[in-house]
């Protein structure tokens, strides 16, 4: 099982997906990016859809990180998940930072990652 990472610019309410992460629900820490993929298995999403944080580069990379991370302990429990942009700068800073407009992340990753930390 894959889950992609995409970037998107436009509004996230017009999104087709399982779970809708509230700006108010996020902060410049990586705890609240785990509570809410948490929050989203508990109900069982397969999509969930982030708004995108302020324009800082160490912001973005540390939500990116933190998702990654998230999903590679925890293969195939999402099918995609979505960071909305409204504006062009922050789509562009997501879109590079990501490396492209989707990433996949395969569930045989998470077998093979290297975890120095353990």
């Amino acid at each position: 099982m894959q889950t992609q990472l995409v970037v998107l610019q436009g509004d996230i309410a017009q999104l087709n997906v399982d779970a809708i992460v509230g700006k108010q629900a996020l902060s410049a820490s990586a705890d609240s990016y785990r509570n809410a993929l948490r929050r989203a298995l508990s109900e069982s999403a397969r999509s969930v859809a982030f708004p995108c944080v302020s324009g800082e580069s160490e912001e973005v990379e540390l939500a990116l990180k933190t998702i990654r991370d998230f999903v590679m302990e925890n293969p195939g429990r999402f099918s995609e998940i979505i960071f909305a942009c409204w504006d062009a700068d922050n789509y562009g800073l997501y879109k590079r930072l990501l490396g492209g407009e989707n990433r996949v992340i395969f569930a045989a990753d998470a077998l093979t990652r290297n975890r120095p930390n353990e």
